[in-house]
């Protein structure tokens, strides 16, 4: 569904999927580098309403200019691949104009699973592109519920609770 970021906005999800599930999140995510270099501040846009948060996407500024910041939280993951050309710390990646290839809107998979042998396994894709792949033999260990928000924090008044004028669609989540 398309979100107006002048009111609060919870994408709540009906079937409870948890961060220790299998599931997969879809979403699209405005391409706007004109209202992203208009930012003032670094603007958190969409993540989930909980601190064990899978995911968050963001605008971020740095010595490059204002730029997309896809982080997933890959805490347990022992083996991590990235195939951005800008990555931090693991698992932040950023993306220039360049990432928006498909017209006004950015299309963003993250899918969680175990595999036949036990194996979990994390992927992010931009637009059908593997951005990121993670493997671990170990479940996640954190059981939050996931819903998305535009935003940060769990209030307003919080100083990380940032929000652009960025549309966000579409977004979706289900056990995989």
């Amino acid at each position: 569904r398309d979100t107006d970021v002048e009111e609060e906005i919870i994408f709540e999800q009906q079937c409870n999927v948890r961060n220790s599930d299998a599931y997969v999140i879809k979403l699209e995510v405005e391409c706007d580098f004109d209202q992203i270099q208009e930012i003032v501040a670094r603007s958190y846009f969409v993540g989930t309403s909980n601190y064990n948060f899978p995911f968050r996407i963001d605008t971020i500024w740095d010595s490059s200019g204002k730029r997309y910041n896809v982080a997933l939280f890959t805490d347990g993951y022992e083996t991590i691949e990235t195939f951005a050309d800008d990555v931090r710390a693991e698992h932040s990646l950023y993306f220039d104009e360049d990432i928006c290839t498909n017209g006004d809107y950015m299309e963003i998979v993250i899918k969680q699973w175990a595999d036949n042998e036990g194996t979990w396994r994390k992927t992010l894709e931009i637009d059908g592109v593997l951005m990121s792949r993670y493997t671990s033999l170990t479940a996640p260990t954190s059981s939050s519920i996931i819903n998305g928000r535009l935003g940060f924090a769990d209030t307003d008044e919080s100083s990380f609770a940032y929000r652009n004028s960025l549309g966000v669609k579409n977004f979706s989540i289900r056990e995989y």
